[in-house]
């Protein structure tokens, strides 16, 4: 399974982009550079120096570009303008947990009522640090099945990967998520963790990984099994790397 590509967001037939909806999601964007400033010119002998254009600001860190300052009118002698605002600096927040990727959320019958679906985990071990999470919803084979696809990495221990209004009320519905425990970018039942779950969902719910510390809790959190066995790891890898629908 590679890194899934940018895809639209599709909710009720109405195509969307959710990007970077997984948890810790990355820098947030800067504020655009200033304007930049009017030049200055010096007096000149018959009349008033105009103002030169000034130049435009750099492009800060996730900002914008500063614009250019606007051009006086000019007479003999009159000095340039002074230089444009410096761009703006985009420093984002960090992120908790791993870093998130986009959200594809394709199809879905707006006869039927969807929740949202979380997934978690928390207190794995350090050898999981900056590993490869895909999750994967429905059954591509039974349009207009709403089908979602998200994924994340481990950061301290864990990720958390939202699929805002992904999951029917009405079905029991297929959840496939695989950690590349190995690093290779491919599911493999062998080397790679698999879970996969079908219950039904009423309400939004949390479903966290088995082997999570602490383990799920309460009416909002459900534990999601691993399939430990490789013949059992194997389906969740075939949903993993095999065609995915865009549309």
């Amino acid at each position: 399974m590679r890194l899934p590509r940018t895809l639209a967001c599709v909710g009720l037939g109405t195509a969307l982009v959710i990007a970077g909806c997984g948890s810790g999601a990355g820098a947030t964007a800067g504020t655009g550079g200033t304007t930049g400033g009017a030049g200055s010119g010096d007096t000149a002998s018959g009349g008033a120096g105009g103002a030169a254009s000034g130049a435009a600001g750099r492009a800060g860190t996730g900002g914008a570009v500063g614009s250019a300052g606007t051009a006086g009118g000019s007479s003999g002698g009159g000095a340039g303008g002074t230089s444009g605002g410096a761009g703006g600096t985009g420093a984002g927040a960090a992120g908790v947990g791993g870093a998130g990727g986009d959200v594809v959320i394709i199809r879905g019958d707006p006869s039927h009522a969807f929740v949202t679906a979380t997934f978690l985990a928390r207190g794995f071990g350090a050898e999981y640090e900056g590993r490869l999470v895909v999750v994967r919803l429905g059954s591509s084979d039974r349009p207009p099945e709403r089908l979602a696809q998200a994924w994340s990495r481990f950061h301290n221990g864990g990720f958390e990967i939202t699929l805002p209004m992904g999951v029917e009320t009405s079905l029991y519905k297929a959840k496939f998520l695989y950690v590349d425990a190995d690093g290779d970018g491919l599911c493999t039942p062998e080397n790679d963790l698999g879970y996969r779950d079908a219950s039904f969902l009423e309400a939004d719910l949390t479903f966290v990984l088995q082997g999570s510390v602490p383990p799920a809790t309460g009416n909002t959190e459900r534990l999601m099994l691993q399939t430990t066995a490789t013949d059992l790891t194997a389906p969740v890898c075939d949903v993993m790397n095999g065609p995915w629908p865009d549309n």
